[in-house]
């Protein structure tokens, strides 16, 4: 009986453990959905320093959590995806900036299995 105990105390403790890294990984997706948002909305208004800043703030923002991503991605897809934030930053490309999204939003709703991540439909404002 007390192991019974013991193993179901275990699994609650990883499950609750779980619980809170999705959560954590949910806010870092959601602030980082928003933040492109931003930047694609201001390029299709033609804002191109909000653009940049917005761009700017994601990037670093994306810096921020690679920590997290780092220990679940291989380092070709990391270097990948800040080939095209670096790329995307630096001439302010729709088109890029999207794409570069678009492979960490595949890459994060993999990791993750969050059904409600943002898909940004970049391609409507070129």
């Amino acid at each position: 009986m007390k192991k019974m105990a013991i193993s179901l105390l275990i699994l609650a403790v990883f499950w609750g453990g779980s619980l809170l890294w999705q959560n954590h990984v949910d806010e870092h997706v959601l602030s980082l959905s928003g933040k492109c948002q931003e930047a694609l909305d201001n390029i299709a208004l033609k804002e191109s320093d909000r653009a940049e800043d917005a761009m700017a703030e994601f990037h670093r923002m994306w810096k921020d959590s690679t920590d997290h991503w780092a220990m679940m991605m291989d380092h070709a897809t990391l270097a990948a995806i800040e080939e095209h934030f670096v790329l995307a930053q630096s001439y302010c490309a729709a088109e890029e900036f999207g794409l570069a999204y678009g492979e960490l939003a595949a890459l994060l709703n993999d990791l993750t299995g969050i059904p409600r991540l943002y898909r940004l439909e970049w391609k409507n404002i070129l």
